[in-house]
């Protein structure tokens, strides 16, 4: 039984390390499944403020109390629990939703599954081939670390989780997670009745022999599109392409090299409907349009006052002298 408020906080029975980017909330419920006590005893001893049953926020967690009940230092702690090093900065920065963590990776860890919080990029567990999560925070196919879905079977898959952390070093995080929420957007437009392709389909029947239905919301689903989602956002991100694409008698290389790419000749594109890639294309062009203009505007100017200035003189006709 968990003493209350009013009692000196004492050291648990059985200590549980903390996983690296875990979040709060997981380790609490880990700690209290491990030691056999009441979540909400738990969270009363080492949060702070007072409980109220119609605030939607949780209440913060004290590294310092924490730290007196788990055995460990709070520096440690607020350096593998991100919730707790978010109370120290002044500018809260946006954590993604945490997703749970690799089975195989995270399993000498006890006290059931460990919610972890990863960056954008990471979708794949490559060392042990396991699929972390959907791409994008509006889908709910979120997978179970009950019922892990193993893309070994899909050398693809892994393959695409390399080269989305090449795009991320190369071109920088912002610059990928624009191409590639672009990228799923374009997908989703060429594959709006099925939400699957041809080629996706046939990967499915290696999991699910004679399948002939799919849901948005699961997992397996996302990991089998996932590669010709990061084939399509290596071409918006490419500096080649998107010059390409920034001028109107070019821009439809582009396009058609995304077709070729993911082996799909109608991917939903046409110039007399909005597509996400127009929108793609028609930012570049404004962003190219901006720079030559922020980069060669005296220039333009001089130019145009000197051809003014040489038509003025052509034209003007002489004056006849006394």
């Amino acid at each position: 039984m968990m003493p209350n408020a009013n009692t000196p906080l004492r050291r648990l029975p059985l200590p549980v390390p903390p996983v690296a980017n875990e979040s709060a909330t997981s380790y609490l419920r880990r700690l209290a499944a491990v030691n056999h006590v009441h979540i909400d005893d738990l969270e009363d001893m080492i949060t702070i403020g007072k409980k109220n049953p119609l605030a939607s926020r949780k209440r913060p967690v004290d590294p310092a109390r924490l730290g007196l009940i788990t055995g460990y230092s709070p520096g440690r702690l607020a350096e593998a629990l991100p919730d707790l090093a978010e109370r120290n900065t002044r500018i809260m920065r946006r954590l993604p939703r945490p997703r749970p963590a690799c089975p195989s990776c995270v399993r000498r860890h006890r006290g059931g599954p460990v919610e972890i919080y990863l960056p954008d990029h990471r979708h794949v567990c490559i060392r042990h081939n396991i699929w972390l999560g959907s791409l994008g925070p509006a889908n709910d196919a979120w997978p179970d670390s009950r019922d892990p879905v193993d893309v070994n079977p899909l050398p693809t898959v892994r393959a695409a989780q390399r080269c989305h952390q090449r795009l991320v070093r190369r071109y920088g995080e912002k610059a990928a997670e624009y191409a590639v929420r672009t990228a799923r957007e374009v997908w989703d437009r060429a594959n709006q009745t099925h939400f699957l392709g041809r080629h996706e389909w046939k990967l499915l029947e290696i999991f699910r022999p004679g399948a002939r239905e799919v849901s948005t919301r699961d997992p397996l689903a996302h990991a089998i599109r996932y590669p010709s989602i990061v084939t399509i956002a290596g071409v918006l991100a490419s500096p080649h392409w998107q010059q390409k694409a920034s001028f109107w008698d070019t821009k439809q290389q582009a396009f058609d090299e995304i077709g070729r790419r993911i082996g799909q000749r109608d991917y939903g594109w046409h110039p007399w409907k909005r597509h996400p890639l127009t929108y793609w294309a028609e930012e570049l062009e404004h962003e190219r349009t901006r720079a030559g203009w922020e980069t060669d505007r005296y220039r333009f100017f001089g130019e145009t006052r000197r051809q003014t200035s040489t038509w003025l003189w052509t034209t003007t006709p002489e004056r006849s002298t006394p």
